[in-house]
């Protein structure tokens, strides 16, 4: 056996040496966690072994051309580190997410990613610096940012709850209110009757001559076409009226409108 041969041989076994003593420190990091221990020496053995030295993902762990394609970036970066089994590199996660159809976008990339996943405290950890872990690679890490994150969750929600409760209760007061102004100004049965009785017409003393004759015209409570109102208005005027004034005179609150039809509206 030459010695490339020899080294290779050697190479294969530390790498089955350190896959097991992963998978050791895995064990006990759980059973710590389990007991409440600290497990200082377990999280440090697991950051040793997820150096680019000592990686199992270097440079091994294929990623199809469109393995990430339609996810976000959570769930790409996700997919590749349960793939992965353990921490890896922004830039390389970069890079993966890039090659399985995920690009990550921005003037600065990882920078992007970084953030990106640092906020989803619930599912990935920075286990070191320029490190991106899944959380449960790491069962010893607490996660006081998520008990944070939840309090003031719960905080807002309280918040919001509370300016429902007051919106609601100034809005009863406000209907009460108006219970009450209704009450103190009910109407006595005459005035009731005459509430409901229809308007006098309004005084035309006072009016043009053109807006008395068109009122007059209209005061049947019928729809007349713009061309009758004007030649009536131009016969009981005796003389010719400018069609511009009747419109101008058609135009006030007193009449209605419909299409090219108008009539006296009802007070």
């Amino acid at each position: 056996m030459d010695a490339k041969e020899l080294l290779a041989k050697y190479l294969d076994e530390r790498k089955k040496l350190l896959d097991d003593l992963r998978s050791l420190n895995t064990t006990v990091s759980k059973m710590e966690a389990t007991l409440g221990e600290v497990g200082k020496e377990s999280e440090a053995l697991a950051e040793f072994l997820a150096s680019p030295t000592y990686s199992k993902s270097a440079g091994s762990t294929v990623v199809k051309a469109t393995e990430f394609f339609g996810m976000t970036y959570g769930e790409a970066a996700k997919a590749y580190l349960e793939k992965v089994g353990e921490a890896v590199t922004i830039d390389q996660l970069v890079e993966a997410l890039g090659q399985g159809g995920c690009k990550v976008g921005g003037a600065n990339p990882k920078r992007v990613l970084y953030i990106s996943l640092v906020r989803n405290v619930r599912e990935f950890v920075p286990p070191r610096e320029g490190y991106i872990g899944l959380r449960k690679f790491y069962p010893t890490v607490k996660q006081g940012r998520k008990r944070n994150s939840s309090t003031k969750r719960e905080s807002k929600q309280k918040t919001v709850s509370e300016k429902a409760q007051k919106k609601e209760s100034s809005k009863k007061q406000k209907m009460q209110k108006q219970q009450n102004r209704v009450k103190g100004n009910k109407l006595s049965p005459q005035k009731e009757k005459l509430k409901h009785e229809p308007m006098p017409a309004k005084k035309t003393a006072s009016e043009p001559p053109t807006t008395k004759i068109v009122r007059e015209i209209l005061s049947d409570g019928k729809f007349h076409v713009f061309e009758s109102i004007l030649k009536k208005v131009q016969e009981r005027a005796g003389k010719p009226t400018p069609g511009i004034v009747v419109k101008s005179i058609l135009r006030k609150n007193d009449f209605e409108q419909v299409g090219t039809e108008f009539k006296l509206r009802q007070v």
